[in-house]
């Protein structure tokens, strides 16, 4: 029953992001959400199955989530984002990326959640800027036709 909560949960942020009237969506932008969001989906479920670590898990994510727009920023900076930024994303890679975000849910519910997220909390808190923008890429290269940018928790 939780993971079909958060699997729906997940498809309407989703909508909500593709109907949202801000900036339009680009290759670039939704390469960045997808680093914030797979994330933000497993602390969702960890604050759910431990609410005593919510609090712990949100300010590991604020932390992670400086560092993802720190990444962001670095490779801008160097010009990758460039070719990314004038285009929509690919509508494949989007609905891959989204499968493989409802399948990290669903591996979630399958595991301890004690150790699930603590091992969530340890990767949120040392994950190096550096490994974030390698992820951004992968993700960028998926957009573009290649394996999708999502690793699966271990």
């Amino acid at each position: 029953m939780h993971r079909m909560r958060l699997i729906n949960g997940l498809l309407v942020l989703a909508f909500a992001q593709a109907a949202a009237p801000a900036e339009p969506l680009t290759a670039w932008s939704w390469a960045i959400t997808v680093q914030e969001d797979r994330e933000l989906q497993l602390v969702h479920y960890c604050s759910e199955k431990l609410p005593d670590k919510k609090a712990s898990l949100e300010a590991d994510y604020s932390q992670y989530k400086a560092r993802v727009q720190e990444a962001a920023s670095a490779l801008r900076t160097r010009g990758v984002a460039d070719p990314h930024i004038a285009r929509s994303p690919n509508p494949a890679a989007v609905a891959e990326t989204q499968k493989a975000l409802a399948v990290a849910l669903e591996v979630a519910g399958i595991r301890d959640a004690n150790r699930f997220c603590q091992e969530l909390s340890t990767r949120l808190t040392h994950k190096l800027v550096e490994a974030i923008e390698a992820d951004i890429q992968r993700t960028l290269a998926s957009e573009s036709g290649g394996p999708v940018g999502v690793r699966l928790p271990q």
